[in-house]
């Protein structure tokens, strides 16, 4: 019976930490889904923690999508803005946001009217991974993801 209870207690102690490190989706859009992950990697310094934040796009559907982008810029497009607010755990108190922008695969194709086409394959993960730096006993929130291109099916820009 100990036995038992000691395997029911490990296996609930184990789905805890698998179900804890899963992603949290924000977004939702055209069938492009965005999720992240936050960690906490480093605790050991009397006045900064270091976080991990991992950032999945997802194109969902069953065809590729596609944005355009100027090609003679020295600006980045991106196409989602994925924004984080610190806030102080103890009052609640917001501290300002840190924007990361997240972007498809930029390819070597173009439009007639000079712009490039970036992809987001079917079915594909695109990740990515920041560091973030925060005061003692401030955490991290990803607050939203603004996607700032319009997508379109790529059979669609021909």
């Amino acid at each position: 019976m100990k036995i038992r209870f000691l395997l029911l207690l490990l296996l609930f102690a184990l789905s805890q930490q698998v179900w804890s490190q899963s992603f949290t989706e924000i977004s939702n859009r055209d069938g492009v889904s965005v999720s992240y992950k936050i960690s906490k990697t480093d605790s050991s310094s009397t006045k900064k923690d270091k976080y991990l934040l991992e950032v999945n796009i997802r194109n969902n559907n069953d065809y590729d999508l596609a944005y355009l982008i100027p090609k003679f810029t020295d600006m980045t497009y991106p196409l989602i803005d994925l924004v984080v607010n610190n806030t102080l755990n103890i009052l609640g108190m917001k501290l300002p946001s840190e924007i990361f922008s997240l972007t498809g695969y930029q390819t070597s194709l173009q439009t007639a009217d000079q712009k490039i086409i970036c992809i987001l394959p079917s079915k594909q993960v695109i990740k990515s991974e920041y560091k973030l730096i925060t005061k003692k006993e401030i955490t991290p929130i990803v607050s939203t993801a603004n996607f700032k291109q319009r997508l379109i099916q790529m059979e669609n820009l021909y």
